[in-house]
């Protein structure tokens, strides 16, 4: 049997930040169905282990101490690197401790951080994912951690380089983000460099009702930030509304701060101005956003960037028509499948709505819903990583 450690920042429910927290969870289960022994690293608010039902094992190392004593906290005394290299080391110190008991044949990591740079000299190899760096993060959008100085994002940008590029192989989960990462990273030295989509969840049945009603009901899902563009939203619906189409827009998740109030108080206000139907339903469990899902016919996805978005992805898994901003790399899974524009650009939003107009609806969703089960399942990125994995290890 294969024995896999996994470290990432995220896993829940302790750390369930992102993106990534939800790709581990879908990765390591699809990895023990597989068979594979499965053991998850991970950023937790104590020290403790606990088993999983799908045998996956989980150790979450605390690093309140670490936090709290970091600029992320307020104390301009310490950089911020510093977190980042302390990070790294005690993640290493847990599964030395751990390899005590198991013998590991292949290690799996997040690039967030540089975590991986501190595990290079065990002697097991070590497959690095890509999916949005911090160094990356903190240039793009700066408001990530306020006042954080450039030569701190420097020193994080050398330590997820060495990170990366120490690997033995690297998967990027777009092609947008090889070529932002390749501005800053050299790849010339490595012939092991996959790109791979996300896996993610894909309902067996579902259907197509929503698409039969007069009212476009549009749904935006996901944590209500500025980077997610979930701002731009009364802009963009303004256009729909200018061009005589009825909608309703229905939002889902997290709220966050904006503008010295909560993001949803903004867009409400934007949107009562404008006088479009809305609700908020907050965050949805999985099975709730699933169900709001199938009530909508239409998902919007207006991120600043993404990598890989996942509300696209479950929207297509659900035979949703997508319309997707084209900054990063989602518009890549979305394809021909859905609607591409520039959140940021009238003339690219005021295209898209024309698009939108003459698009046969129903035909895009159950395109998008086909192209999902063919791209999307777990078990074919477990298929895919493992030869990954086998080839590593010999």
């Amino acid at each position: 049997m294969l024995n896999i450690a996994i470290c990432t920042r995220e896993f829940r429910p302790h750390t369930n930040f992102g993106g990534m927290a939800t790709f581990y969870d879908n990765l390591s289960d699809s990895l023990a169905f597989n068979g594979v022994h499965v053991e998850i690293f991970t950023q937790g608010i104590a020290n403790e282990t606990i088993n999983l039902e799908s045998g996956v094992v989980v150790h979450y190392i605390t690093v309140n101490r670490l936090i709290y004593k970091s600029k992320l906290h307020g104390n301009s005394r310490k950089c911020f690197s510093h977190f980042c290299f302390s990070l790294g080391r005690r993640f290493r110190a847990t599964l030395l401790q751990r390899r005590k008991k198991i013998k590991f044949d292949f290690i799996e990591v997040h690039e967030h951080m540089g975590i991986g740079a501190a595990l290079q000299d065990l002697g097991i190899p070590i497959n690095t994912t890509v999916h949005t760096p911090l160094y990356f993060i903190l240039r793009k959008f700066p408001k990530t951690i306020p006042n954080l100085k450039k030569k701190t994002v420097e020193k994080i940008l050398n330590l997820e380089r060495r990170a990366i590029s120490g690997s033995n192989s690297v998967i990027f989960l777009s092609d947008d983000m090889r070529k932002e990462v390749s501005k800053d990273i050299e790849f010339t030295h490595m012939s092991n460099i996959q790109k791979m989509y996300n896996p993610c969840d894909i309902p067996e049945e579902i259907h197509y009702e929503a698409f039969k009603q007069k009212l476009v009901r549009i749904l935006y899902f996901g944590r209500l930030e500025e980077r997610k563009g979930v701002h731009l939203l009364p802009n963009i619906l303004s256009i729909f509304k200018q061009k005589g189409i009825g909608l309703e827009l229905n939002i889902a998740g997290e709220d966050s701060n904006y503008k010295d109030d909560s993001m949803f108080a903004y867009i409400k206000n934007q949107l009562s101005v404008l006088d479009l139907k809305f609700r908020y339903y907050g965050k949805l469990s999985k099975v709730d956003l699933g169900n709001l899902i199938l009530e909508n016919s239409i998902v919007i996805v207006p991120s600043l960037y993404d990598n890989s978005a996942f509300a696209a992805q479950e929207a297509m898994a659900y035979g949703r028509m997508v319309l997707c901003s084209d900054k990063g790399g989602t518009s890549e899974y979305v394809g021909t499948n859905g609607l591409t524009f520039d959140p940021m650009s009238k003339k690219s939003i005021t295209d898209m709505v024309d698009q939108f107009e003459k698009a046969d609806h129903l035909k895009m969703g159950r395109a998008a819903r086909e192209f999902s089960i063919k791209n999307f399942s777990k078990s074919s990125y477990a298929n895919q990583y493992l030869k990954i994995v086998n080839n590593a290890v010999g």
